[in-house]
């Protein structure tokens, strides 16, 4: 869980400081979005991997 949390933080990061200046001004909450949308599908994906098994 605690390397789930820093590769977000660190996608994030990336996503801030590496497109120079592609996510400025009014596109400035994109790399947030591209984040939430990029751990949500990883959520999902993990979550159906994750087979319940009857008792």
């Amino acid at each position: 869980m605690i390397g789930g949390i820093s590769l977000t933080l660190a996608m994030l990061r990336a996503l801030q400081t590496e497109t120079g200046t592609a996510f400025t001004g009014n596109l400035s909450w994109t790399p947030y979005l591209i984040t939430l949308v990029a751990l949500i599908a990883t959520i999902v994906l993990l979550g159906m991997r994750i087979k319940k098994r009857s008792l």
